[in-house]
């Protein structure tokens, strides 16, 4: 039986261990850009702008989340089930708090 050569990728005609080894360096290049993004970003955060940015989306979005409280039927029934509960008022500020901390852990 004759040798048909190396194994090759059928969309682009290029040897597989090629393209394995361009996809390799390809996702090494993206995670060192994002690495870099990261590291701007958290230069940013860190500044006194970057904390007033911060802030200010933090405030936004409470807001919203506390009008899709009010307008959302099913959240109106939790918040109902809440205060029955004795729970606070602040649910909004909690649910933006909760989500900041998961997206921004350092803040």
């Amino acid at each position: 039986m004759p040798d048909h050569g190396a194994p090759t990728e059928i969309l682009t005609g290029k040897p597989r261990e090629l393209s394995a080894r361009q996809a390799a360096e390809a996702a090494e290049l993206n995670e060192k850009a994002r690495l870099q993004r990261q590291a701007e970003w958290a230069a940013v955060m860190g500044s006194e702008a970057g904390t007033r940015i911060y802030d200010l989306i933090c405030d936004l979005l409470q807001a919203r989340i506390e009008k899709i409280l009010q307008e959302d039927p099913e959240s109106k029934a939790y918040l109902a089930m809440l205060q029955r509960l004795g729970e606070a008022s602040q649910t909004g500020r909690k649910a933006m708090k909760k989500l900041a901390e998961r997206y921004f852990p350092t803040a």
